[in-house]
């Protein structure tokens, strides 16, 4: 995990029919912070802000309970992005957003005569690498790419001084690998590379969205995955792998007369492979799905299962 230190200031600033807010600061501590305030409507046109800062990208939730029966709600950034405009027509309301590193306010604002109290409640649950690196970034270059494994969900974070992050993935085996990537960035690109560098194919990904690639690794080949902020975003994203060796069906690490049965059975419809694994049954390189490829297996069992 990385040690960053969070400091979170909570504090409210008000209209002038109110006082300003206690400001409560939190430090080192992994976990949510919370903070809850009490106030009160007392006029139309009244406006009431609650303004906070977070250092770190994570989950906030905040809700309004209390009195109020027309009043809106708006979540907005410095940089006057809106996240949420709602018009409330009962007395509670409740958000949770995924949030980078930045300045956040929520507006509470009155409608017509209504007046009553209420509470805010916030609650900010900090975002924590899955590995360690450096605050200015230790895996962001091929040479000093983080060895990462299939079958694990990374989580990662790009901040103002680490905007690339590289994973290697490594076999000693030819196999199928489906990466599997997601974003909770406003923009980052993805790259998968060959063991050269060399862009094998690439995605652009918005906002929690997502995107799969699939790529043949030759046997004792290497591959990278790398994320590089775009347009100076930050936030958090995850990477999560599998992989299909050549002629393993089974899934059973080994390649006998088994993964021979399936991929027959495959062929003539009386056994259902897995996408990825139809991916990695071409065997001979034909582009096709064949008997011949059985016949291929089969031969290559015969030679050795360790030459795959």
């Amino acid at each position: 995990m990385k040690n960053k230190i969070i400091s979170v200031a909570l504090a409210a600033v008000l209209s002038v029919f109110t006082v300003l807010a206690t400001v409560m600061s939190a430090s080192a501590a992994e976990g949510a912070v919370s903070q809850h305030y009490d106030g009160e409507i007392k006029g139309q046109g009244q406006t009431i802000e609650y303004k906070f800062s977070v250092d770190i990208s994570g989950d906030f939730e905040f809700s309004v309970t209390g009195q109020l029966q027309k009043y809106g709600v708006q979540f907005f950034d410095d940089a006057g992005h809106k996240y949420v405009e709602e018009s409330c027509h009962s007395g509670s309301f409740n958000e949770k957003l995924y949030i980078s590193a930045g300045t956040y306010t929520i507006k509470i604002s009155a409608y017509e005569k209504v007046t009553g109290k209420y509470s805010v409640d916030f609650t900010f649950t900090p975002f924590y690498e899955f590995f360690s690196e450096t605050e200015e970034g230790s895996n962001n270059t091929l040479e000093t790419a983080n060895n990462a494994e299939t079958e694990i969900i990374y989580s990662g974070l790009l901040t103002e001084t680490d905007k690339v992050d590289i994973f290697k993935y490594s076999f000693d085996k030819k196999a199928m690998l489906a990466v599997l990537a997601t974003s909770h960035m406003d923009s980052v690109n993805v790259y998968l590379l060959n063991e050269k560098g060399e862009v094998i194919n690439s995605k652009t990904l918005g906002k929690d969205e997502k995107y799969t690639f699939v790529t043949s690794v030759a046997k004792g080949g290497t591959c990278y995955v790398a994320y590089v902020s775009a347009d100076n975003a930050t936030g958090s994203y995850e990477i999560d792998t599998t992989k299909a060796v050549f002629g393993d069906f089974n899934s059973d690490g080994k390649i006998d007369v088994n993964d021979a049965t399936i991929l027959q059975m495959s062929i003539s419809g009386g056994h259902k492979l897995s996408d990825l694994k139809v991916l990695s049954a071409d065997l001979d390189g034909d582009g096709l799905i064949m008997i011949t490829d059985v016949t291929y297996l089969q031969m290559k069992i015969a030679e050795s299962a360790d030459s795959m």
